[in-house]
């Protein structure tokens, strides 16, 4: 009997150490299972590292700006300013989008974006909206444009490389 009682305090012990030693190798790298958490996931408001990771030069007279990168070898670039309406042509001629842009009314496709997380990422707000796409080998690029205010445009961009 004593025999039996030793061999399942061990067997306890064992199965006890194994859980622990799992948790604590695990638990460093459980942003591999969550999608929107990396090592390098943060808000970034610095002009240059955004026009650097979108591949965009931000307009002068863009106003309200945001940022959010999330990533590892895979780089996603969320990006938002305001612009006004008649800065827009000029801006869009930097991007590969052809002409017309795709014009609607329904946004869902970019809120699934928003996370819950990024209090300024609102693009399912936009009541009229214009939005085109482009990139090349490894990077991609999505514009929506909120035009429901016809003189600010607020300007969402998603990069990322792959």
């Amino acid at each position: 009997m004593r025999k039996q009682v030793r061999w399942l305090i061990v067997v306890v012990l064992a199965v006890a150490v194994a859980w622990l030693t799992f948790s604590a190798l695990i638990r460093p790298y459980s942003f591999l299972y969550d999608p929107t958490v990396s090592e390098i996931a943060a808000e970034v408001n610095d002009r240059a590292v955004l026009e650097g990771n979108t591949e965009l030069k931000i307009p002068v007279g863009a106003t309200d700006i945001h940022g959010y990168i999330d990533g590892f070898r895979d780089v996603t670039t969320y990006l938002r300013f305001t612009l006004p309406a008649q800065d827009f042509e000029t801006f869009l001629k930097q991007t590969g989008c052809t002409q017309p842009l795709y014009q609607g009314n329904k946004s869902t496709d970019y809120s699934m974006r928003n996370w819950n997380k990024l209090k300024w990422w609102r693009p399912e707000d936009a009541q009229q909206f214009l939005a085109c796409a482009d990139g090349h080998k490894s990077f991609g690029r999505e514009f929506f444009i909120d035009t429901t205010d016809s003189d600010r445009y607020l300007i969402y961009v998603v990069t990322s490389t792959y």
